[in-house]
């Protein structure tokens, strides 16, 4: 009786740990997107990929409030290798050039990518996660077209560096952020294997990340 209230407590002091770091999390995420908008020139502040940045932030910062408990996480080693991929997309986005001077036909690819992040992230709901980890299988909305519909809205987005900045720089830094990209599904797939409810999902889902593809 003693062990099982010990583990029952283990698990409450856990999911508080949990809670606050999401809570945590979520705050910072979430000043991000005000000091980011709130600092920007008047001239980025109103461009559409800041406006984009800054609805994103907000989203995200309050997935972090919102999401349920972790019920299952991968490896440190798992989640150390998904990190790059993350490196390698803020280094394309530093290196092309300020937001207000892209050329509207890159703000309009960005915008369009970060409108479906939006979607897909909105209908992760309390199941959103940033690092490969389980809280609850979504199957509805793009993710009845594509295992990874917030990966793939990134990949327009990060379309939208090259096109703003279409030099060597940017574009090798792109180059790595897609691989390391692959890389992270990948992980997250080998991950979410042990799940039966995945399987099954993935059965029926047969693509990763663009339709009749791959």
């Amino acid at each position: 009786m003693e062990r099982d209230d010990d583990e029952s407590l283990e698990a409450r002091c856990e999911e508080i740990g949990q809670r606050l770091c999401n809570i945590l999390t979520g705050l910072s995420v979430l000043s991000w997107g005000v000091l980011g908008f709130v600092n920007a020139s008047p001239s980025e502040r109103w461009s559409s990929v800041r406006i984009s940045i800054t609805i994103l932030q907000f989203l995200v910062g309050t997935l972090f409030l919102i999401r349920r408990p972790l019920l299952t996480q991968a490896s440190w080693r798992q989640i150390a290798a998904c990190l790059p991929s993350f490196v390698a997309a803020g280094m394309a986005f530093k290196l092309a050039q300020p937001c207000e001077a892209w050329p509207i036909y890159a703000q309009i690819v960005f915008a369009s990518g970060a409108a479906a992040a939006c979607v897909s992230l909105a209908t992760l709901g309390r199941s959103f996660a940033v690092l490969p980890a389980f809280r609850g299988l979504v199957a509805n909305g793009p993710y009845r077209l594509v295992r990874h519909p917030a990966y793939a809205a990134e990949l327009i987005m990060f379309s939208a560096y090259a096109l703003a900045a279409p030099t060597l720089l940017v574009i090798g830094a792109l180059t790595v952020g897609v691989l390391m990209m692959i890389l992270r599904i990948r992980i997250e797939e080998h991950f979410l294997s042990g799940n039966s409810g995945y399987l099954a999902y993935r059965q029926k889902v047969r693509h990763r990340l663009i339709p009749w593809v791959w």
